[in-house]
């Protein structure tokens, strides 16, 4: 303990005497020779011992100029990769975790797009190694961790993001879980953001993936899927509506026999944990589930739609009784401590009175 407060202590005296601005200067100044690559890591290795015992600097941190800028260009496609490459692309992530300030100023001055472009360069080839995976690996939790702030989602829909995850689903399989993870975060919420993902022909790509999913990221790749399918029906109307409606009809409604079945194996996973807490619960099925149910409820909004989804949950030992459950369920965990909040509730209510 004794030894932790001194170096509370020197962490404290080293940021009161501008120390980052200090380091960030100098960053610059290092060459590329091995005596430079050391001196940017011991370098970097500061920042990072300094953000895990005072997070609330970051924001301070990225202020410097100096080091955004060098973090941020770190990670160009046209950089090769790099030990020190990998490190900004982690300190990026840490930084990006840690407050909505943090996120805008990574994002800022053309952020998004040295992110896209490196990650896009996976379009092409795979990673020469497990360090590179590992970074652009957490160059999409940045992506991720920044589509809580609307600012940061208007950005990538500019930047044509959802265009390239769709692309970068199709060609690599190691990326699929990232990108549905991504365009799932980018478009809640944003009727915008579900026109650009119907009109670059996203509905056949997800789909298609919603009937073949398997493997150990089954579970989480389902979550994106239902999640992605209900914002789209929740946020389209007119010719869009009916395009997405269509998808789960087509084909004998097998895409809904789908989602009735994730409902019915959700119900399943669920069974050891009906003593849990909400929360826990949630993490076990319970959130999978009430997505399949706001699916379904969303298609019965169509009346004719309605006779048809019964029948289906009938199939698997379910009745649209269970739908409603899954919503009012939803509903008595919801605050209404905000708007988001209310509009969800409201959203959920009249979901309920689609399948009575």
């Amino acid at each position: 303990m004794e030894q932790e407060g001194f170096v509370m202590q020197l962490a404290e005296a080293f940021l009161k005497s501008n120390g980052p601005a200090a380091l960030s200067s100098c960053l610059s100044r290092f060459g590329e020779d091995e005596d430079g690559t050391r001196s940017v890591y011991n370098a970097l290795s500061v920042i990072e011992n300094l953000l895990e015992m005072k997070p609330d600097i970051s924001q301070g941190i990225l202020q410097q100029p100096k080091l955004r800028q060098f973090l941020v260009n770190g990670v160009k496609k046209d950089r090769p990769h790099s030990s020190i490459k990998q490190y900004c692309a982690e300190l990026l992530a840490m930084l990006a975790q840690n407050d909505d300030g943090c996120k805008k100023l990574i994002l800022s001055d053309g952020g998004i797009d040295t992110i896209l472009e490196c990650i896009g360069d996976m379009r092409k080839r795979d990673p020469e190694s497990e360090d590179e995976r590992e970074t652009i690996l957490d160059l999409f939790n940045i992506l991720c961790s920044a589509m809580f702030i609307d600012e940061a989602k208007t950005l990538l829909l500019k930047a044509e993001g959802i265009q390239l995850m769709l692309i970068l689903l199709k060609r690599r399989k190691w990326l699929r879980s990232q990108c549905l993870k991504l365009i799932d975060f980018s478009i809640n919420g944003r009727k915008d953001g579900c026109k650009i993902f119907i009109d670059a022909g996203g509905l056949g790509v997800v789909f298609s993936f919603l009937m073949k999913v398997k493997g150990k990221e089954r579970t989480t790749v389902e979550e994106s899927l239902l999640s992605i399918i209900v914002e789209l029906l929740r946020r389209t109307d007119g010719p869009d509506f009916e395009r997405a409606v269509w998808k789960l009809e087509e084909n004998s409604y097998e895409k809904l026999w789908r989602v009735t079945a994730i409902l019915a194996q959700a119900a399943v996973d669920l069974q050891p944990y009906g003593d849990l807490e909400y929360s826990d619960r949630l993490d076990n099925g319970l959130y999978r589930a009430q997505l399949a149910a706001k699916c379904i409820a969303l298609v019965c909004t169509k009346e004719t739609n309605k006779p048809i989804a019964s029948e289906m949950l009938k199939e698997v030992s379910l009745e649209l009784n269970d739908v409603r459950t899954n919503l009012e369920e939803l509903i008595s965990n919801i605050d209404d401590d905000d708007e988001e909040a209310k509009s969800e509730k409201e959203f959920a209510a009249k979901l309920i009175e689609a399948v009575r």
